[in-house]
């Protein structure tokens, strides 16, 4: 699906992901800037990592109501154990490597920095009809959330003549995409 806006020219997303595949698409409507498309890694630095564990296990919890099951707000001994998880078990290094093996970008869109995930066909693809695919979660989700569907999305469907070119940004404001500097975004 691509969207357009009211002037119909083709969005800031389509023209930089999608141009040089397709430059014989609305030639006259795309610039030719796909040169800030820039490679993404998550690294979250250790100092970062360490101040989290700190400021959990300074929380300040309220003691729970008598057999309070999220009746009165949030239940205080579920965040206890959320909290314990978080400083205790949580391999956040392990979950890094899991969502950087998918090929990351950022890129300016108006005045945004918008991270996102591309998948290209492969070379024995390129026989095949390319259809593109922009993936978009909701909120509170995230790029994440299509983890488990993009590999069976990359899988051509030869016998049905074509392959998906996936794009998955993270919406403004949420995951590694910057926040709009202004209402109405």
């Amino acid at each position: 699906m691509i969207f357009y806006r009211k002037n119909n020219k083709a969005t800031d997303l389509y023209r930089k992901v999608w141009r040089k595949r397709n430059s014989h698409i609305e030639s006259k409507d795309i610039d030719e800037d796909a040169s800030s498309i820039r490679p993404f890694k998550i690294c979250v630095p250790d100092s970062v990592l360490d101040d989290l564990k700190s400021r959990l296990g300074r929380a300040r919890l309220n003691t729970p109501s008598r057999n309070d099951n999220f009746y009165n707000g949030f239940n205080p001994e579920h965040l206890r154990k959320l909290t314990d998880y978080w400083k205790t078990k949580f391999d956040w290094r392990r979950r890094e490597q899991e969502l950087n093996k998918y090929p990351q970008f950022k890129t300016k869109i108006g005045d945004i920095d918008v991270h996102f995930l591309q998948f290209k066909a492969s070379q024995h693809d390129f026989k095949l009809k390319m259809i593109p695919l922009l993936l978009i979660h909701n909120w509170p989700g995230s790029f994440a959330d299509f983890q488990k569907v993009i590999p069976i999305l990359q899988t051509s469907c030869v016998e049905h003549g074509f392959v998906f070119e996936i794009v998955c940004p993270s919406i403004p404001g949420c995951g590694f995409s910057e926040a709009p500097h202004q209402s109405g975004m």
